[in-house]
C-alpha cells in the first residue's frame, strides 16, 4: 500500500477535498502518474492549459509564416513605419 506524504495538514485537507469532488484523476489515485505530473492538479484544468498553449503556438507559427511571406518592399515599409513611430515617441518625450 502506497502513501502520499504532505508537508502540512492544509495541503492534505485540500487534496482530500479534491478527491471527494472527483477533481483528481484515477491514474493519480492509483499512484500511476508520471514523474513530471503535478500531484493534485485538476485534469480539466491541465487539458485547458494544453489547449491554450497549442492555440498560442499556432498563432505564433502563423505570424512567423506571414512575416516570411512579406516582400522586401513590405518589410522595408514596416521598418520605416516603426522607425518613424519611434522617432515621434522620442520627440514627444
Amino acid at each position: 500500500m502506497k502513501t502520499r506524504f504532505w508537508i502540512n495538514a492544509r495541503e492534505k485537507k485540500d487534496y482530500d477535498t479534491k478527491v471527494m469532488e472527483g477533481k483528481i484523476s484515477d491514474k493519480e489515485l492509483e499512484f500511476k502518474e508520471g514523474k513530471d505530473e503535478d500531484i493534485g492538479a485538476d485534469p480539466a484544468e491541465v487539458a485547458k492549459n494544453e489547449v491554450d498553449a497549442k492555440i498560442a503556438a499556432e498563432a505564433k507559427s502563423e505570424a512567423k509564416f506571414a512575416e516570411a511571406e512579406k516582400t522586401e518592399e513590405e518589410k522595408k515599409a514596416a521598418e520605416m513605419t516603426a522607425v518613424a513611430k519611434d522617432q515621434a515617441e522620442q520627440a514627444d518625450g
